[in-house]
């Protein structure tokens, strides 16, 4: 398996070179992702494919914003299938990927996150 890198570009193209900004976006992100899996987890076990696909399509932009354009195609898989109704036997499967692969996600944005922290407080 290939080591995971982020690209943080867009997130710089936002924030600026302000470590206090891109900080809050990474705290934001490790926030949000879980209460987000928690609403596609739910909408899955109900299941309602209406807001499964809903929620995947509110999570798919993230992904995007920490340079992962491959997770963000598999949660544009999940919104597809489960707004066309296709392939709804793989979607819990697909959605057990996208877990596995945002905490992987989680790990690098915390240790980025961790790294600023430390050049803020060098700074201080």
């Amino acid at each position: 398996m290939q080591e995971r890198v982020l690209d943080f570009s867009y997130v710089i193209n936002m924030v600026g070179d302000d470590v206090e900004g891109l900080i809050e976006v990474f705290e934001t992100f490790l926030k949000q992702m879980p209460v987000y899996f928690e609403e596609l987890d739910h909408a899955l076990n109900q299941p309602d494919w209406d807001k499964v696909a809903r929620y995947a399509h509110k999570i798919k932009p993230i992904f995007a914003y920490v340079g992962c354009p491959d997770v963000r195609d598999l949660v544009q898989e999940i919104e597809q299938k489960a707004q066309n109704r296709t392939e709804l036997a793989s979607i819990p499967a697909d959605i057990q990927t996208l877990k596995a692969q945002s905490a992987e996600i989680n790990k690098l944005i915390e240790a980025e996150k961790d790294r600023l922290e430390a050049k803020r407080s060098e700074a201080d």
